[in-house]
C-alpha cells in the first residue's frame, strides 16, 4: 500500500480473480459520488462456473452521514441478537477500492491476525466520509474445497481465534456503545463453529484428539468471557443447539450437528 501510486487501492487474493471490469465500476462510482470507499459483491466459483453471485445488501446506497456509517460498521462487529436469517454482512476487502489519502491520512494497516479484513475495515468505516455500494458482483471467489488459513486446522488455531476476538472486543469497547460488545460475543460463538469445523475436516485426528481440541476451546478464559451472559436462547435453532453442546461439553454431538450441516448444504448446491 505504501508503494501504491493510484488514486484508489484495491485487493485481489492470490487464488480469486476480479473481471475486467471490476475496478473500471468501482472506480467510477467512487469518482461519482466522491466517496472515499466503494464497495460491491461477488460471485462464487466452483470447478469452472458461478455456483451464487451475492449482491451487496447495501448495493445501490450512498451514505455520508456518520450515524449511518457507524451503523454500518456496527455489522463488522458480527451479527446482532435478533439476526436470524440474513447471511453474514460482507467484510472483505477485496470487494472495495479505497481512496490512498484514506489509508495514508488515517495510518491504516493490515494486523497479523485472522480475520484482519475485519480489523482493517472497521478502521477504514470510521475515517470514511462518504461509502458508495454498487449492485456488481463482479470478484470472483474460488469456492473449491482447497486449504485456505480459514479453513485449515492446526494447534495453534486456538490462540489465532483468542488474538482476534480480544483485539476485536478491545476496539469494541472504544465505542461506548454495548451493542458492538454483544456483537462481538456473537462473533465468538461463530468462531466456535468455524473453529469445530475444522476439526471436523481434520481426518488425521482421532476422537480423543478432536475432543481434547474443542475442550480447549470451550474452557478457554477469552472464548468464555466472550460467551458470557450472551442470550443463547435467541440464537437460530440450530446454532442454539450446537451452542449449547459446546458450552456442556457435548463434543461428540456438536461433531454430529457439524457432519449434518454440512451434508445438508451439499444436498442444496448440488
Amino acid at each position: 500500500m505504501a508503494a501504491a501510486t493510484g488514486e484508489y487501492i484495491g485487493f485481489v487474493d492470490s487464488d480469486d480473480w476480479a473481471n475486467n471490469c471490476m475496478f473500471e465500476r468501482l472506480y467510477n462510482a467512487a469518482k461519482k459520488n466522491n466517496a472515499d470507499i466503494a464497495v460491491g459483491g461477488h460471485c462464487d466459483w466452483r470447478e469452472g462456473k458461478v455456483i451464487r453471485s451475492k449482491r451487496h445488501p447495501l448495493a445501490g446506497k450512498t451514505v455520508m452521514d456518520k450515524s449511518e456509517i457507524d451503523e454500518i460498521r456496527r455489522n463488522l462487529y458480527g451479527r446482532s441478537i435478533d439476526d436470524k436469517v440474513t447471511e453474514a454482512f460482507p467484510m472483505s476487502v477485496w470487494i472495495a477500492v479505497y481512496r490512498k489519502t484514506l489509508i495514508d491520512n488515517n495510518q491504516l494497516k493490515f494486523k497479523n491476525i485472522i480475520s484482519e479484513d475485519v480489523i482493517f475495515n472497521i478502521s477504514a468505516y470510521k475515517f470514511a466520509n462518504k461509502i458508495t455500494f454498487t449492485g456488481d458482483t463482479d470478484y470472483c471467489y474460488r469456492n473449491e474445497n482447497q486449504t485456505s488459513i480459514m479453513r485449515s486446522f492446526s494447534e495453534e488455531k486456538l490462540k489465532k481465534y483468542e488474538d482476534y476476538l480480544k483485539m476485536l472486543g478491545n476496539i469494541a469497547e472504544e465505542e461506548n456503545n454495548p451493542e458492538c460488545l454483544m456483537r462481538v460475543k456473537r462473533a465468538a460463538i461463530n468462531c466456535c463453529r468455524l473453529y469445530v469445523g475444522q476439526i471436523a475436516d481434520s481426518a488425521g485426528l482421532t476422537f480423543k484428539e478432536k475432543r481434547k481440541f474443542m475442550d480447549m476451546f470451550a474452557k478457554s478464559e477469552i472464548i468464555c468471557s466472550c460467551w458470557a451472559d450472551y442470550p443463547v436462547e435467541k440464537l437460530p435453532f440450530q446454532q442454539r443447539l450446537f451452542q449449547q453442546c459446546m458450552q456442556r461439553g457435548h463434543y461428540r454431538s456438536a461433531l454430529f450437528l457439524i457432519a449434518m450441516r454440512k451434508t445438508v448444504k451439499r444436498i442444496k448446491e448440488a
